[in-house]
């Protein structure tokens, strides 16, 4: 909507915008579903490398398909905020801040008795690399502020943050409150990462289980409580991204793909009557899908890489949304050519070979 406003009030610039959001999300509801199942495994005393996705994996996505249909898809009505299922996000958010600090703070001063001792370990481990950004060359800084770019895109217009931001924002002074507690959240979860980084190599975990330090740690120095803190604080936050996730897919799924195609056939005039059941499948369809690419797809890849699949798609958003804002003679034909040719190179160049690699394709 946001999109196809500028461009006069374009079905067609809406529709693909839907279609990028659609299968750029996928893998960013995937790796939430991995990690899920993963922390899972770790907890149970299980490996990564054989994940019960029939069991635990199934389960899952039945109940966050369930959970999100019977709170963020009850009515049709375009204009609804689902205020129970914010607050629970916000709730989310602060277990997953607290876990996170917690463990942090466990890795820095309980097993190394702060950040000097924890540094200091590092050169005899041969780590000090954790400490520079590369090797110090440009090609390090150009990686670092591309990845940076990415997710300042990512942040914005993920279809997640968007409606989160935007659709759910039921007074303008709260973008008051969010202009200091947003960088300070970000600033506070990101604290520990490099800390959490060192420790784990430090104590000898394997860097190809980076995902799972935070986890790992606590489980390896026999902090049962705090494993059991860490792991709700994960499960909170993907079934969080999960769940909003889907409910703005599906909603956007209805509204400029399944609308419009009712509008131009006549002989499916009937299925208005059905919207409300359509957006369940869609919300159905969405996460057996992505369950289904978690499945198959992202076996020994890192869940930081694929999430960064996620953040290249809605980066290209960035040309329509800022140019339509700052540029009057942006038009719908450009916006189209530019969305459309963005989302072929992100595709080829990010999706195939992925798909290639877990034999998806040729």
């Amino acid at each position: 909507d946001f999109i196809s406003a500028r461009y006069d009030r374009s079905q067609g610039v809406a529709m693909i915008v839907t279609l990028i959001a659609l299968l750029g999300t996928l893998p960013y509801i995937a790796i939430q579903l991995k990690a899920v199942v993963s922390s899972f495994s770790i907890i149970s005393g299980g490996s990564t490398s054989q994940l019960d996705w029939g069991g635990v994996g199934l389960w899952t996505t039945g109940l966050l398909i369930a959970f999100t249909v019977l709170f963020g898809a009850r009515r049709l009505d375009p204009t609804e905020r689902h205020q129970g299922m914010m607050a629970a996000l916000a709730v989310e958010c602060v277990v997953k801040l607290v876990a996170f600090l917690a463990v942090g703070a466990f890795a820095t001063f309980g097993l190394y008795g702060g950040f000097n001792g924890l540094f200091a370990a590092l050169p005899a481990a041969d780590l000090e690399q954790l400490t520079r950004v590369g090797s110090g060359d440009m090609a390090a800084y150009t990686r670092w502020m591309t990845v940076l770019f990415v997710s300042m895109a990512g942040i914005l217009f993920l279809p997640r943050q968007f409606h989160t931001a935007v659709v759910e924002n039921s007074d303008e002074q709260h973008i008051r409150t969010a202009i200091w507690l947003v960088p300070g959240y970000l600033l506070l979860i990101s604290l520990f990462v490099v800390p959490l980084a060192a420790a784990g190599r430090a104590v000898g975990l394997p860097h190809e289980m980076a995902d799972f330090y935070v986890l790992l740690l606590p489980l390896h120095a026999d902090q049962q409580a705090l494993s059991v803190l860490v792991f709700l604080g994960g499960l909170a936050a993907a079934t969080g991204m999960i769940i909003v996730s889907s409910l703005t897919l599906a909603t956007m799924s209805t509204n400029h793909l399944l609308v419009p195609l009712i509008d131009r056939f006549e002989g499916l005039y009937w299925l208005k009557r059905y919207l409300l059941p359509a957006r369940w499948l869609s919300i159905a369809w969405i996460l057996s899908i992505s369950y289904l690419f978690a499945r198959d797809v992202t076996e020994g890849h890192s869940l930081a890489n694929i999430g960064m699949l996620g953040f290249c798609a809605a980066l290209q958003f960035v040309p329509a949304i800022f140019g339509g804002l700052f540029w009057l003679k942006g038009n719908k034909a450009g916006a189209l050519l530019g969305l459309g040719l963005g989302f072929l190179v992100w595709f080829y160049t990010l999706m195939v070979p992925l798909l290639a690699e877990s034999g998806q394709l040729p």
